[in-house]
């Protein structure tokens, strides 16, 4: 605005004269904010709040402040930077800045909400293979399972370490794991049952081969056998089985064969017949005569000859009754009845 100054000067004549001063007064000088440009780090969830800067101006009571914000990307989805920018204008139009600049981060890593539980299982069990959780401050999650696996001596036994990554979108990452324990402490099972069985010749006394499966794998069966037999062969024969799976668990199991021979030999071929001949014919020569076992291959067949009845001394023509006389002094060594 402007100030008019107007001097007169008046005589007693009533002359006067007259000056005038005008003061234009301009306002030039931009508002002051109390403070100056400032930074502030923040994680990216949080909500900061700026309180709005004061500004004083020479000659305006009432400044006006305005503000306007800009926001850049960072260099992940989760960090950004914001720049808070205070306008204080006077009445004049004459203004001034003041600059907060919030600098937002991702440094959080994610936290898993659930890991699956380590436990035990046998190797034939369906191992439950559930998936974890995983939240972040700020954005998405991603999980990676990396699996080792670790043997415990056999192919049926080892342990199964399920190693989870979770990653933020700038690269923040968290690790967990679940162990499972994979064991094979189940035994084989053979596939028939060893039975006792009686025979009654060593030759047919056949050890079965007996078979085994198991539950995780294959099964090897072997055997051994006490026999306690007799020089004609009978006895028993006692056949213990052991079957093995790969981690080394064993199942057992035994039978007896009894060899007991109770069938005699057989004569084969014409056996020969009973007959009468006249006491002056010969007797035929006895007949060769074989025989079959059950058993044994090599049968022997003995005969015996045994004569009964009243035999005629050799070189007789006729078969007479001997007798002694009754009388008690004639007692010759033969006689003769006709």
């Amino acid at each position: 605005y402007e100030i008019h100054r107007t001097w007169t000067v008046t005589d007693h004549c009533g002359n006067s004269d007259s000056a005038t001063q005008i003061i234009t007064l301009i306002d030039t000088t931009a508002p002051e904010f109390e403070g100056t440009d400032y930074s502030i780090d923040a994680e990216c969830d949080e909500n900061v709040e700026i309180d709005e800067p004061f500004a004083s101006d020479i000659c305006d009571e009432a400044v006006d402040v305005t503000v306007n914000v800009v926001s850049t990307p960072g260099s992940c989805d989760n960090e950004w930077t914001e720049v808070h920018t205070f306008t204080a204008t006077d009445d004049c139009g004459n203004s001034s800045e003041l600059a907060v600049t919030i600098n937002y981060s991702d440094n959080t890593p994610p936290v898993f909400d659930f890991v699956p539980d380590s436990y035990t299982a046998e190797c034939d069990d369906v191992l439950e293979m559930l998936a974890p959780t995983a939240t972040d401050n700020c954005g998405e999650v991603t999980i990676i399972e990396i699996p080792v696996q670790e043997s415990l001596g056999c192919d049926n036994s080892y342990l199964l370490t399920r190693a989870f990554i979770a990653t933020d979108a700038c690269g923040n990452q968290s690790a967990a794991s679940q162990v499972i324990t994979v064991l094979d402490t189940t035994p084989p099972t053979f596939d028939q049952e060893a039975e006792d069985a009686t025979v009654e010749c060593y030759g047919d006394a056949i050890i079965p081969e007996l078979t085994a499966s198991d539950n995780c794998g294959g099964a090897e069966v072997t055997s051994d056998s006490i026999e306690d037999v007799d020089e004609c062969g009978n006895g028993t024969i006692t056949v213990s089985y052991l079957a093995t799976d790969e981690c080394g668990n064993i199942a057992s199991t035994s039978l007896t064969i009894t060899i007991l021979d109770i069938t005699a030999p057989e004569l084969e071929g014409d056996l020969p017949q009973d007959m009468v001949i006249d006491c002056e014919a010969d007797a035929p020569d006895a007949t060769e005569l074989t025989a079959t076992d059950n058993c044994d291959e090599n049968v022997t067949v003995t005969m015996t000859e045994e004569l009964v009845g009243d035999l005629p001394a050799e070189g007789s023509i006729a078969d007479c009754a001997l007798s002694t006389g009754d009388s008690p002094y004639y007692n010759p060594d033969w006689s003769l009845w006709l």
